[in-house]
């Protein structure tokens, strides 16, 4: 495989993987906004730390606004889950708080 790529400058490769991920990740985006109707997107991941993507997510038609979790790690998972269980038990008593920031630990 190494030598099907040995004729190539190393930037035009990184260019066309780079275009290929923004294909596959608008078509992804996409596909869900058909499928959900949601055009307010969230997304995280390794995937969507692409700045280049989701500048061009953000100027899709379909996308009426984009938040980009500002972590790819593990903590993504549990912040999403989280926000879901609340979402899940709110009521009167218990309203959904407006998330002010992101951290959330002891205060010095």
């Amino acid at each position: 495989m190494r030598q099907d790529f040995k004729t190539f400058r190393f930037d035009s490769i990184s260019a066309d993987v780079q275009s290929f991920h923004e294909n596959i990740v608008k078509d992804f985006i996409r596909n869900w906004i058909r499928k959900t109707g949601v055009r307010k997107i969230a997304v995280v991941g390794c995937c969507f730390m692409n700045i280049k993507a989701n500048k061009l997510l953000m100027e899709m038609d379909e996308c009426d606004d984009l938040f980009e979790m500002p972590g790819c790690g593990d903590e993504s998972c549990a912040l999403g889950a989280s926000v879901i269980s609340h979402i899940e038990h709110a009521s009167e008593k218990n309203p959904i708080q407006k998330l002010e920031h992101l951290y959330l630990g002891t205060r010095k």
